[in-house]
């Protein structure tokens, strides 16, 4: 309602300007001022507000220019709504021309600025793909996705985390039994951990975890359902082999009361689970199939 309220009081407030422009009005309609000042109490208390939210409770490392931007184009939002204010109130109700048509250009202005953030905070909440995904689904049901090409389907017995190819030896004489100490060690971890992640991580992640990083939604720009989906590379989400290391298995061990304790909602993970994740990352962290 602080957000969502004063953007529709700002969208009325334009459109009600633009009607009055469009038919050589000169004064602002009551409506309009109304909508714009009341419009522009919600965007300051909104800005402000969202701005002490994302210090509580921020959205991620992988998000931060995002938020970035979010944050300072809310202020912005606010600050052009002010500005097409006050020169509403220099243009004398609209009997200067010049105030008058600044006026509007800010909140024209305002209107753009509003669409690019909301836009940048609904990837925040809901990944990046949020708009153009019920879109493709709609294409889908109309048949219109025929001539796209269709991924190959994944060897279930594949191992499709990213460096897979470098964690994992293969001997091709193996099945004569002429494996090494070295790659039969590599082997045997590798099973291991294989085994533990579709046992005992895999039903955590989908349990605790696919509500905010899952394919509806990516909180922090982080899928748990791919082995693509930003555990891995240059966020060090999970570094293979080093749990100590590893962003995600510090995350879920924090003290309960810890603002950034992961999962942020429901209980904290048992012993037993981290303990198995844990396990799992130091095992180099294979990921079964697709």
């Amino acid at each position: 309602a602080l957000v969502h309220f004063p953007i529709g009081l700002l969208v009325v407030a334009g459109m009600l300007d633009l009607t009055a422009a469009t038919f050589g009005r000169t004064q602002r309609s009551p409506a309009a001022k109304t909508c714009l000042w009341l419009g522009l109490l919600g965007a300051l208390a909104a800005s402000g507000s969202g701005w002490l939210y994302a210090e509580v409770n921020p959205p991620g490392r992988l998000l931060e220019e995002t938020l970035f931007y979010h944050r300072w184009l809310g202020v912005a939002a606010a600050g052009t709504a002010a500005m097409s204010w006050l020169l509403y109130l220099i243009s004398r109700g609209g009997e200067r021309p010049g105030p008058r048509r600044s006026s509007r250009v800010c909140l024209f202005a305002c209107l753009v600025v509003i669409s690019v953030g909301g836009h940048l905070g609904g990837e925040m909440v809901y990944g990046e793909d949020f708009l153009g995904e019920p879109i493709q689904g709609v294409l889908a049901l109309l048949g219109a996705s025929a001539d796209q090409p269709v991924a190959a389907e994944a060897d279930p017995a594949a191992d499709a985390t990213p460096g897979a190819a470098e964690r994992q030896v293969a001997d091709p004489s193996a099945d004569q039994g002429d494996v090494g100490g070295a790659a039969a060690a590599a082997l045997a971890r590798a099973s291991e951990g294989a085994a533990l992640f579709a046992d005992h991580v895999l039903p955590v992640f989908v349990a605790r975890c696919y509500e905010c990083h899952g394919e509806q939604k990516q909180k922090g720009g982080l899928r748990l359902d791919r082995a693509d989906g930003g555990l891995f590379g240059d966020a060090g989400l999970i570094v293979p082999g080093a749990p100590d290391d590893s962003a995600l298995v510090q995350a879920i061990s924090l003290p309960a009361d810890d603002l950034d304790i992961m999962p942020a909602k429901g209980d904290p993970l048992s012993a037993e689970e981290i303990d198995a994740i844990r396990r799992w990352v130091a095992l180099g962290a294979p990921m079964p199939g697709a």
